[in-house]
C-alpha cells in the first residue's frame, strides 16, 4: 500500500513533459521523471483521452471548482495543502488546476492551439505553484482514507486536505475526526474543521 504524499515538483515537471508529448515536443509517448530515488513514469500516453474525459464529465464543473479552492488555499494563502485525487491521474489534475488558475480553457491545451498570451499565463501558473506548499495524495477507494489524512497532517505539515470525490459516509467521520479542515464534493461540499 502506497500512501505517500507527493511533492509538487516532480509532479509538475511529469505534467510539463505530458503536455510537451501533446504538443509533439518530445518523441516519447511516456513522461518520466528521477524523484530523488527511482525514475517515475507518467502517463502521456493516455493523458489526451483522459483530459477529455474531463472535458465530457459531468463533474467538471464541481473539479473546477474544487481546483479554483486548491489554488486558493495552496498558490495565494499559501496553506500547507494536500489534494487527494482519486478521479483522474496527478497529470490530468494538475493541468485543470493549471488551467482554472491561468484561465486558459483546458479545451486549448488539448487541441494544442495555445496562444502566445495563454502560453505566458499557463507558465506564470506553473511557477507559482512550483513554490506552493501544495502536496498531492492519489487515494483510491480503500480502507486507508484515515491513513492517509494522518500522514498528510503529519509528514508535510498539511493544514487543508481537498478531496475530488463525494466522501463516503464512513470517510466523513474519519474526516471530521482528523486534524486538517476537509473540503470535498457532494450536493453541498463537505468543509471540517
Amino acid at each position: 500500500m502506497n500512501i505517500e504524499v507527493h511533492a509538487i515538483g516532480p509532479l509538475l515537471r511529469r505534467t510539463i513533459n505530458s503536455i510537451e508529448s501533446l504538443y509533439g515536443l518530445s518523441s516519447s509517448r511516456w513522461s518520466a521523471d528521477w524523484d530523488g530515488e527511482s525514475l517515475v513514469f507518467g502517463r502521456a500516453e493516455v493523458l489526451k483521452d483522459e483530459l477529455l474525459e474531463l472535458w465530457n464529465s459531468p463533474d467538471r464543473p464541481s473539479l473546477e471548482l474544487l481546483a479554483k479552492l486548491v489554488w486558493e488555499s495552496a498558490a495565494i494563502r499559501r496553506h500547507d495543502t494536500v489534494w487527494l485525487i482519486r478521479k483522474y491521474s496527478p497529470e490530468a489534475s494538475l493541468i485543470l488546476l493549471l488551467c482554472v488558475a491561468s484561465g486558459v480553457p483546458t479545451e486549448t491545451v488539448l487541441k494544442a492551439d495555445l496562444s502566445e498570451s495563454q502560453f505566458l499565463r499557463l507558465t506564470s501558473a506553473v511557477a507559482r505553484l512550483t513554490d506552493s506548499p501544495l502536496g498531492i495524495s492519489v487515494s483510491p477507494e480503500d480502507e486507508h482514507f484515515g491513513e492517509r489524512l494522518e500522514l498528510a497532517r503529519w509528514a508535510p505539515g498539511a493544514e487543508v486536505g481537498i478531496c475530488d470525490w463525494i466522501l463516503s459516509p464512513a470517510e466523513v467521520r474519519v474526516a471530521q475526526r482528523s486534524e486538517l479542515r476537509i473540503i470535498a464534493l457532494g450536493d453541498s461540499p463537505v468543509e471540517t474543521d
